[in-house]
């Protein structure tokens, strides 16, 4: 479980990590088994040296802005985060076999204009899934963008000024994280339309086009 290809992440990456649910089973549905999601990912924190900046859980599969220093760390991680996870969705629902799907996404992401699309598309993952109006998507409370928009801190997600150190990449320019949410929202809302999964989905990369070719004619080598 946890899967990652050699040809996608690379020695100290950014990347959008994506894992599901089994079949797409809504496993994740109700707010227990989201909590309890986030305690998961909460306790492996610390364990490995992984750093999550934004996140969104929703009912059948977690996105997350992950940096990791290499591809073993982060299969390690989600590793060791999803057979959590799919322990209690067999104990919850009385079931047995696998609960989380093998193979995760995780796109390395270009840059910091290209990061930057990436939080808006995380942030709008409950809009297009039609569980919160646009003009509410700030009150989800399974997304970093609740904390992040109330001033809040979220204990799952490191500070902008580690993403600095580690890449030298900065979302906020200055702004507090609250001011940085509530201005960033309202530009993602208005170009809401452009946020296609496949461009944020896609197994390789997010960003430009010379940067999505390069990397998707890399040969595919063994998976860990």
């Amino acid at each position: 479980m946890g899967r990652a290809r050699q040809d996608i992440v690379k020695p100290s990456s950014l990347l959008h990590v994506t894992f599901r649910c089994h079949n797409r089973e809504f496993y994740f549905h109700s707010p227990e088994m989201k909590k309890r999601v986030y305690q998961i990912l909460l306790k492996y924190r610390e364990t490995f040296n992984v750093h999550r900046f934004d996140r969104v859980i929703m009912s059948n599969h977690v996105h997350l802005l992950v940096y990791s220093p290499d591809r073993e760390t982060l299969s390690r991680y989600l590793h060791s985060t999803n057979l959590a996870i799919a322990k209690v969705i067999n104990q919850a629902f009385k079931r047995r076999g696998q609960a989380i799907e093998d193979r995760f996404k995780s796109p390395v992401i270009e840059n910091e204009s290209y990061a930057l699309n990436t939080v808006g598309y995380i942030w709008l993952n409950p809009v297009r899934a039609k569980l919160v109006d646009p003009q509410n998507a700030q009150n989800y409370r399974y997304s970093s963008l609740f904390f992040k928009w109330r001033g809040l801190d979220d204990p799952l997600v490191s500070d902008d000024s580690v993403l600095s150190e580690l890449l030298g990449i900065s979302l906020l320019h200055g702004r507090s994280v609250q001011e940085f949410a509530r201005y960033w929202l309202e530009i993602v809302l208005n170009r809401i339309s452009g946020y296609i999964s496949e461009v944020f989905e896609n197994l390789h990369s997010v960003g430009s086009y010379d940067f999505w070719k390069i990397r998707r004619l890399i040969p595919r080598l063994s998976s860990a």
